[in-house]
């Protein structure tokens, strides 16, 4: 074979597999686990604690059309428990956090497009099945529009706080023990079509900071403490499509990871802490959300 010939097929390969780099790479190469296929398109994801194991490391995915939810214990990939006497309905946003304070994130709260919300708990049983029950009130909080996240943002040592973040004006909402007041607000931080997590992203052990997942530049902006201030960014890792999840995907003990779930191939991809998370230029404080996120 000529040499120009195979030089040129070796430069068209190389070219391609830097390609494949260059698209890819920053969405796989750089993920510390990659579980899946598992789930469907259109399910919404949320991480916590249901088989009461004291790690984050479970996974939920409620189902629309047969208004089911399917549970992947420790994130591994495989089904370990469903029922479809769970919450929900077309449309609702859920959140999870221990809402009965007795120490296991395993109480889902319901996000309604009517502003409503009603909360709940499921109970991992010794014969592998998932049950359901809802012994607390509900209360009306929130906007149309608003996104729901949960977390210890009075620092009271429980997940027990809600949190909306409204994109219309950039504000976000907090209502200490889901009594349907609101009890602070920060910002304006983040912007129109980022998506919210809640988690201890700076590893203080309180669950009170916020992150949102930017698709437009796939860029992920941490916010210790909800103050309103850019704390850290990771750039750049997962998709435009991809729906964020946050918890303790390594067993460490801190609720500090991120993970996404890619309805597209069904895979779920994860990010453990690290503090190379940093980027240059926010070693030297804060910077306002409004610049920066």
């Amino acid at each position: 074979m000529p040499k120009d010939l195979v030089f040129g097929q070796t430069l068209w390969m190389g070219l391609f597999f830097a390609a494949i780099l260059i698209l890819f790479g920053p969405a796989l190469g750089q993920s510390d686990r990659v579980e899946g296929p598992w789930g469907e398109r259109g399910d919404v994801p949320v991480a916590g604690d249901f088989d009461r194991d004291g790690f984050v490391d479970d996974v939920a995915v409620f189902r629309p059309g047969p208004n089911s939810w399917t549970f992947d214990l420790d994130a591994d990939g495989d089904t370990d428990a469903s029922t479809r006497m769970g919450p929900g309905d077309e449309g609702d946003l859920f959140v999870v956090g221990d809402f009965n304070r007795d120490g296991y994130l395993n109480d889902v709260g319901i996000f309604m497009p009517s502003r409503r919300w009603y909360f709940g708990t499921f109970t991992y049983t010794e014969t592998g099945a998932m049950a359901w029950a809802a012994p607390f009130p509900g209360i009306t909080w929130g906007l149309r529009g608003d996104l729901p996240i949960a977390g210890d943002f009075d620092g009271d040592g429980h997940r027990d706080d809600l949190g909306v973040f409204r994109p219309s004006n950039r504000i976000w909402y907090f209502d200490y023990d889901y009594d349907g007041s609101t009890d602070l607000t920060s910002g304006p931080w983040a912007i129109r079509g980022d998506l919210p997590i809640a988690g201890d992203f700076n590893g203080d052990t309180e669950v009170g900071d916020l992150g949102v997942f930017r698709a437009s530049d796939r860029t992920w902006y941490f916010d210790y403490d909800a103050n309103g201030n850019t704390d850290r960014r990771l750039r750049p890792w997962a998709l435009s499509g991809d729906v964020p999840i946050s918890g303790d995907f390594d067993r460490d003990g801190l609720s500090d990871d991120i993970g996404v779930f890619r309805p597209s191939t069904r895979t779920w991809y994860y990010k453990y802490s690290d503090l190379s998370w940093s980027s240059p230029g926010m070693t030297g404080g804060p910077t306002p959300g409004y610049v920066n996120a």
